[in-house]
Formats: C-alpha cells, structure tokens, sequence
C-alpha cells in the first residue's frame, strides 16, 4: 500500500511540475500572453504612425500644389502678408 501511494505522490509531483512549466516557465502561458500584449501595442502604434504619415503627405501635397492652402499657411502660421495689405496688432494694456 506505502508504494502505491508513493508512485500516486510521484505522479502528482510530475504533473504538478509540467503544469507550473507550461503556466509559468519560459515560454509558458503568462509569457504568450505577455508576448501577445506587446505585439497587440505595437500593431497600435504602428496603425498610429500610418495615420501620421499618411496626414503629412496630404500637407505636403497641399503645399506643393493648392495656392490657397500655401496662402492660408502663410498667413496664420509666419504672419506673412500681401504686398497691399496692412496689419494692425492690437495691444493690451
């Protein structure tokens, strides 16, 4: 009876070990996990950067090619103005 119950004790221990290895060992369930996670992150991030680059090249475009936009552009961004035009800033005291 004693071995019996040793080999049952054995058997458990095993399966005990490969159970914790595949949860928490290298590789394991956590670590797929957190694996998934980041790629998941990145996928976002990179979704994010597309956006981005996709908005500039519209504003490079826009500056290469719509006069009203290079205009408005110069205007509100480098206070420019045209050549007959006068600018009045006013001051508060």
């Amino acid at each position: 009876m004693k071995k019996k119950n040793i080999v049952i004790l054995i058997v458990c221990l095993v399966v005990l070990s490969l159970i914790s290895a595949l949860v928490f060992g290298n590789q394991g369930l956590i670590d797929v996990y957190r694996t998934h996670l980041e790629i998941k992150r990145r996928s976002e991030q990179i979704s994010e950067a597309i956006e981005s680059l996709d908005s500039l090249k519209e504003v490079r475009d826009k500056l290469v090619s719509d006069t009203a936009y290079i205009e408005r552009v110069a205007r509100e961004k480098l206070g420019m103005s045209a050549e007959d035009e006068k600018i009045y800033k006013f001051v508060e005291d």
